[in-house]
């Protein structure tokens, strides 16, 4: 797939870093997303039944109930914490910065936060908490 997204590139004059990047990114976990419906199906026709139905009769003035619906508000809250914080330790290994390095350097109060942060999220999903039951449960 490689060779055609070069030649389409290549011909529509795009850059191949800087704003490409983001949209590559976006690409591949698209791609990803709709392999999922296929991988945890029975049949093909399934995995297209199913992707197609993820958007028939699809409103936004429901998605706030489906959302609250698949996880509590605060369990989002500590989602998007976690995301954040892989999201910019992931930037800045990417720019050489040495995230461990820094963040034994940073003022008690930062260090602090951090360690709270993740006994709150490791307490809460850590000993016991068993997530992959609810993710393993077809196979």
């Amino acid at each position: 797939m490689d060779p055609v997204w070069k030649a389409m590139r290549k011909k529509l004059s795009l850059p191949k870093n800087g704003w490409m990047k983001p949209l590559r990114i976006l690409r591949t976990g698209m791609l990803v997303l709709i392999a999922q419906y296929f991988a945890f199906t029975n049949s093909p026709a399934q995995g297209l039944a199913l992707f197609l139905g993820s958007f028939k009769d699809w409103k936004f003035e429901s998605f706030a109930q489906v959302v609250t619906g698949v996880m509590a508000p605060v369990e989002w809250v500590i989602a998007g914490i976690g995301i954040s914080a892989m999201l910019a330790v992931d930037i800045l290994c990417e720019r050489k910065i040495d995230v461990c390095g820094r963040l034994a350097k940073a003022a008690f109060p930062l260090r602090w936060a951090v360690l709270l942060v993740a006994t709150f999220v490791f307490g809460i999903y850590g000993e016991g908490y068993d997530g992959a039951a609810f993710l393993y449960t077809q196979f």
